[in-house]
């Protein structure tokens, strides 16, 4: 088979090298927000405002979560589709592989027992022991 297989789009040159964004803007803010609640103690009587901060930090990972969540889902959908694709093409020549590979198994397993018949035929002939 002389099958070459193209993908049209995207190109090499278009395919996502890497996804930009203000990951450094983010950064510099969580890194001044985590310094100053990492620092802080809560007393008795902040105890519900320990709970707001945690629930907003806890908001805000969930934010960053969901959103690499969305990106993944939105970079890995291309790939699925053309993932299924594939399957589906190697699922067709599979099948006559595997046919073609259970007759030579067949072929092979004859040809063995054919020459395991021919020796011991000449060891009977050449008065060799049955057991031999």
């Amino acid at each position: 088979m002389a099958l070459e297989i193209k993908v049209i789009a995207p190109t090499e040159d278009m395919f996502i090298d890497h996804i930009i964004w203000n990951a450094d803007e983010i950064a510099k803010e969580v890194e001044a927000k985590v310094g100053y609640y990492k620092n802080l103690v809560y007393t008795e009587d902040q105890v519900a405002e320990a709970k707001k901060d945690r629930a907003t930090l806890r908001k805000f990972v969930t934010a960053l979560k969901d959103k690499d969540h969305e990106i993944k889902e939105r970079c890995l959908a291309p790939y699925e589709e053309f993932h299924n694709q594939m399957q589906k093409i190697i699922l067709l020549v599979e099948e006559p592989a595997e046919l073609i590979d259970k007759q030579v198994k067949e072929y092979e397993e004859a040809q063995k027992e054919q020459k395991k018949k021919a020796i011991q035929e000449l060891f009977r002939m050449k008065g060799f022991q049955p057991w031999v």
